[in-house]
């Protein structure tokens, strides 16, 4: 009795495993090419400026959460795979609002 408990857990952990793998897209951005962009230094928030924007070829401006520091150089050519988030950032004089993106692989 005890036996045949543990072959069915073990037939649901093994098969919830299995599912939990097939639905896992969290590799797609792999398959994604890489796109050109400019690392662009607007300026000190406490200046009324922007802190760092990149600027993606035939996209737009946008505000990075997770630029690593020893990119943070001006007028830096970069390439890079990005996904898109749903709040702005804010700043500048202007009231700038650039869209928020997360970095998910940079060279």
């Amino acid at each position: 009795m005890k036996a045949a408990i543990r072959t069915g857990m073990l037939v649901v952990f093994i098969t919830t495993i299995l599912q939990s793998c097939e639905n896992d897209n969290s590799c797609e951005s792999c398959q994604t090419p890489f796109i050109g962009a400019q690392i662009k230094w607007t300026g000190s928030l406490l200046n009324g400026g922007c802190d760092w924007v990149l600027v993606v070829d035939n996209m737009g401006s946008y505000r990075a959460i997770n630029l690593p520091e020893h990119y943070q150089k001006d007028s830096l050519r970069v390439k890079l795979r990005y996904e898109l988030m749903t709040q702005s950032f804010k700043c500048g004089n202007a009231a700038l609002a650039y869209p928020y993106i997360r970095i998910l692989a940079i060279q």
